[in-house]
């Protein structure tokens, strides 16, 4: 029996063993080959990369022949120590100017045939040839020659190869410490089985208390077992009690204390801890600081990903900003999206900052809510004791009026209550009531800025811009009441009759133009509305225009938040002739991979680097790439912010197509557009 029990054991360590040793070499080997595959891919992306903005930078110096700006452009590979060499041919394949690093034995790069449609690499064991042809963006891309670029491969490969074999002897001591315990688990496995053949042929029944006895003995052995399980089963009922009575009581608290979805202290928590740490104050001068965070965008989650993710975001914030503080400081969610923190006895204003700034940077990381990531941010007000203690019920007043600051100054930051805050929060609220108002009152119009070709400054179509004209004939900036429309949830109802007038205003242009388009633009709080693209379709339709004579402009944020649906909705534009601009581009997310994904037509430069040409270098430097990645990309350029002949000159050379600005037109009604309109004449000189 005892051997028979031994095989037993023996072939469930064989079995287990050959499971743990075919899934360790699996999958190390996996690891293995994904680890070396995306390290040369991002090796090869790295150095297409360095090579695309090289020649970005280069091709003016190529296009004019100046070897002297080539040699400076090439300079700044001496950040670069992965670069081995670098040479720039011209269009002859004349060897124009070259870099060596000075470490580097590599002479020369092999030679390359020039290619117009594509670029090259080409991958040797210690090296990698990246070859870039340069192009003259402002000229359909005539060929100027051609950049080769030498990488060094032989520190990546050799880190791939210490990482391989760091996977695999961990695999290999992970192989060695389950056949350990494998063999420490069969020992008493073995001696149970050798047992229990032990019993099982006699039928041994020696456990417990013997029932088969003379009749009294019999009878005591009955009572006392019966008495046994009775016993049992009353502990058992009693411990249950015991342990519900236990558990509905540690609810109580937590209900009364604590916030179900975060585990924090709640709001009647707070109430207690701040009058707490007031008194301290009194009695002690004890300073604190109150801190009151609102999440920025976290509506957005909730409507989007549903409250499942919205209670789990909560959840990860609270998290985030309690591992941030001291054991002495205090963090609650007292309701919504908004927490408080209270800091105990900080020596100076400076490190309540610090905590401040901790948490911005903390809650600006992504979320990853299931499958979903989100991002959001943290607008925080603050006000301290004793500088702003002097009546107690006014501290979370102040600390409110100080995060209403913090948004209005952009959010994702933090303000400090002042005496004169009180005051621009009544402002606040007075503009936030007229602005309710507004559209019922007329008050709010779309004005009509014209969108020219450069070519010729003939005009090809409109943009729509708010404007808001009070009764005493005060004008208010479309920067100053945006941002208020967009928080208090009228931007919807502003952007729909914007969108309507400017449907109805193009139908009567396009009766006598019927090229003519009007471009609308559109705020992220629009696009969470997941009907906006039938919607849009059903108003045109009414309206009998065509979908290609409404532009929708929108910003990159749309772009970068709720991607799959964003996606989805501009598709569904696109496929019904809509064209879609990319507004201020370049000010917002520095990932370029949505102009991929997203059925763009136009980039327009944002003002703010048109501002400055055509002698600011860097404004230059930054336009010409732009219209190089639109040009790549077979999209429209339009430049914003055209105020001098001098900038159109600039921007003409540069290969850009469209603009509007000052130096043509102001935004004006739509009675002056139409006459402006109707002429058709050159608007400049």
């Amino acid at each position: 029996m005892s051997r028979h029990a031994s095989a037993i054991v023996k072939r469930m360590q064989f079995n287990n063993l050959l499971i743990i040793a075919s899934v360790t070499l699996v999958m190390t080997t996996l690891l293995s080959v994904l680890m070396y595959v995306d390290a040369k891919k991002e090796q090869v992306a790295r150095a297409e990369t360095l090579a695309h903005l090289l020649v970005q930078n280069l091709q003016p110096a190529l296009l004019f022949q100046d070897d002297t700006m080539l040699q400076q452009g090439l300079s700044v590979l001496s950040q670069q120590h992965e670069i081995l060499n670098a040479q720039i041919y011209d269009v002859q394949g004349v060897l124009r100017n070259a870099y060596r690093h000075p470490d580097s034995r590599v002479l020369a790069a092999p030679k390359f045939v020039l290619n117009d449609y594509q670029n090259n690499w080409l991958e040797l064991w210690s090296r990698l040839y990246t070859v870039m042809p340069v192009r003259n963006v402002a000229a359909n891309g005539e060929l100027l020659g051609q950049l080769v670029l030498t990488t060094d491969m032989a520190e990546p490969r050799e880190e791939i190869l210490f990482e391989i074999a760091s996977i695999f002897f961990i695999g290999l001591c992970s192989f060695l410490v389950m056949a350990y315990r494998l063999q420490k688990l069969a020992e008493p496995m073995e001696a149970m089985l050798t047992s229990m053949r032990r019993v099982m042929p006699a039928h041994d029944e020696t456990i417990g208390l013997p029932v088969k006895q003379r009749k009294d003995i019999g009878d005591i052995t009955d009572v006392f077992n019966a008495m046994v399980v009775e016993i049992e089963q009353r502990d058992a009922a009693l411990s249950l009690e015991l342990a519900q009575r236990k558990a509905a009581e540690a609810q109580l608290e937590i209900t009364a204390k604590y916030d179900v979805v975060t585990r924090l202290p709640n709001r009647h928590a707070f109430n207690s801890e701040i009058e707490l740490a007031y008194k301290r104050f009194v009695a002690a001068h004890s300073n604190f600081a109150l801190m009151f965070i609102d999440l920025d965008n976290f509506k957005y989650v909730n409507d989007n990903f549903g409250h499942n993710a919205g209670d789990l975001l909560l959840l990860s914030v609270g998290e985030r900003i309690r591992h941030l503080l001291r054991a002495e400081d205090f963090v609650a969610r007292i309701g919504g999206d908004e927490f408080v923190v209270i800091v105990h006895n900080f020596s100076e204003l400076e490190q309540v900052s610090r905590i401040a700034e901790k948490i911005i940077e903390q809650l600006r990381k992504p979320f990853v809510l299931g499958e979903n990531e989100a991002f959001i941010g943290a607008s925080i007000g603050i006000t301290t004791c004793p500088k702003h203690c002097a009546v107690f019920s006014e501290l979370v007043r102040q600390a409110d009026s100080a995060m209403y600051l913090a948004k209005k100054m952009g959010k994702n930051n933090f303000q400090y209550f002042h005496d004169g805050l009180a005051a621009d929060v009544e402002a606040r609220v007075k503009m936030e009531g007229e602005l309710r108002h507004a559209l019922e009152r007329h008050e709010i119009a779309a004005h009509y800025q014209p969108i020219v070709s450069l070519h010729n400054q003939h005009i090809i179509g409109f943009e729509a811009l708010l404007r808001w004209t009070l009764e005493d004939g005060t004008i208010i900036e479309p920067e100053q009441f945006v941002p208020l429309a967009e928080e208090i949830g009228l931007i919807a109802d502003i952007g729909g009759f914007v969108l309507d007038q400017a449907i109805a205003q193009t139908k009567i242009w396009q009766a006598l133009h019927p090229d003519i388009y009007t471009a609308v633009n559109f705020s992220p709080r629009q696009f969470r509305d997941r009907r906006l693209a039938g919607k849009l379709l059903e108003t045109l339709s009414k309206a009998d225009l065509a979908a290609r004579h409404i532009e929708m402009e929108i910003t990159e944020s749309v772009l970068m938040k709720n991607t799959a649906d964003s996606i989805a909705l501009l598709k569904e534009l696109h496929a019904a002739g809509m064209h879609i601009a990319i507004d201020d581009f370049g000010t917002g997310y520095s990932s370029l991979s949505y102009l991929t994904q997203f059925p763009a037509h136009k980039l327009k430069i944002d003002k703010s680097f048109v501002a400055k040409l055509p002698h600011d270098t860097q404004a230059l430097a930054i336009v010409t790439a732009i219209v190089g990645l639109a040009h790549a990309l077979n999209l429209t350029v339009v430049a914003e912010g055209i105020e001098t002949q001098a900038q159109l000159e600039s921007l003409q050379k540069l290969g850009c197509q469209l603009g509007q600005g000052f130096l043509f037109s102001k935004a004006m009604t739509a009675e002056l557009a139409s006459d402006m309109l109707t002429h058709r004449v050159a608007l400049v000189a």
